[in-house]
C-alpha cells in the first residue's frame, strides 16, 4: 500500500530540508528495514508536511504515522539539538494527521495539492 500523510508541525518549513535529509539517515533506514515502511517522497505545503510511503499492508497507517513521526523527530534532534531548543517543550509535530491512499501513478498529483 502507498500512503500520503500528512502532518503539522512546530517548526518553520525551512526544516523540512532537514526532513528531506534525515530520509537517508539511520532513522528512516531502520524504519524502512525493521518495520517494511519505505520513503518513496518527502515534501512539502504551506503549513504542512507530506510523507510519500509504501508499506506492507498488515501494518496501519496510524502506526506508520507514529513511527514516522516519532523516529524522524529522534534523528532530527540527535543530528540537529539546536532545533530542540527552539520547540516549545520539544515538540515537533503537533498532534494528529490525514492519510490516504494513493495510486502507483498519483504520487506527484498528490503531493501537489
Amino acid at each position: 500500500m502507498i500512503y500520503c500523510i500528512e502532518s503539522t508541525g512546530n517548526f518553520q518549513l525551512p526544516m523540512v530540508d532537514a526532513l528531506k535529509a534525515c530520509s537517508r539517515l539511520p532513522g528512516c533506514l531502520e524504519i524502512t528495514e525493521r518495520y517494511q515502511v519505505k520513503f518513496l517522497e518527502i515534501g512539502k505545503n504551506k503549513d504542512h508536511v507530506h510523507f510519500l510511503v509504501q508499506s506492507v499492508p498488515t501494518c496501519s497507517v496510524t502506526k506508520i504515522a507514529r513511527m514516522v513521526k516519532s523516529l524522524m523527530t529522534r534523528e532530527i534532534f540527535r543530528r540537529c539539538p539546536q532545533v530542540m531548543k527552539q520547540l516549545w517543550g520539544g515538540e515537533f509535530w503537533t498532534d494528529g494527521f490525514f492519510a490516504s491512499t494513493v495510486g502507483k501513478h498519483g504520487d506527484e498529483a498528490m503531493l501537489g495539492k
